[in-house]
């Protein structure tokens, strides 16, 4: 259900990640550069804890500039 995977990113992804200054107000980039790899890590991380349904992730891509984006794939 998309509705659900859109509430499941606001609450798991978005409410620690947008408008933050990451290197001070959201763990683990208080100890680890915030890079593209790393975002995207903790976006991966942070779904998997909470699909449900046999429900799993396939992707994750993050972009930087809209020429440049880092891609996961559970491949």
């Amino acid at each position: 259900n998309l509705t659900d995977l859109d509430a499941l990113v606001h609450r798991e992804v978005l409410a620690h990640l947008d408008h933050k200054f990451l290197n001070e107000e959201t763990p683990p980039f208080d100890r680890i550069p915030p890079t593209s790899e790393h975002i995207v890590g903790y976006i991966v991380e942070r779904l998997r804890l909470h699909l449900q349904g046999g429900a799993r992730l396939a992707s994750v891509r993050l972009w930087e500039t809209p020429r440049s984006y880092f891609e996961w794939s559970a491949d």
